[in-house]
């Protein structure tokens, strides 16, 4: 009796953990294993990172070319009021 159910419990467990890492999609960086150099064999949707020179696995479909004013800050100043606390040593 004992082994009918640690069979489907464990299938349970593994089909559960494979859920979760695909969930997560895929993992990229901008150094190391998965970095610019290897973008384009991470996933499929990211291949055409492998055909050019500059691309990147964030979509970009294109850009705006706008003359705009230089921002400006207008703020109020107001007073910092809170509490520093030390939780070490």
């Amino acid at each position: 009796m004992l082994k009918s159910t640690i069979g489907p419990a464990v299938l349970t467990v593994l089909l559960a953990t494979a859920a979760a890492i695909a969930s997560e999609g895929v993992h990229w960086s901008y150094e190391g294993q998965e970095g610019p150099d290897a973008w384009g064999g991470l996933s499929e949707d990211f291949a055409t990172c492998g055909t050019g020179q500059m691309q990147s696995p964030i979509d970009i479909p294109s850009g705006v070319h706008a003359e705009l004013q230089p921002l400006e800050l207008d703020y109020d100043e107001a007073p910092l009021a809170g509490q520093i606390g030390s939780h070490g040593a």
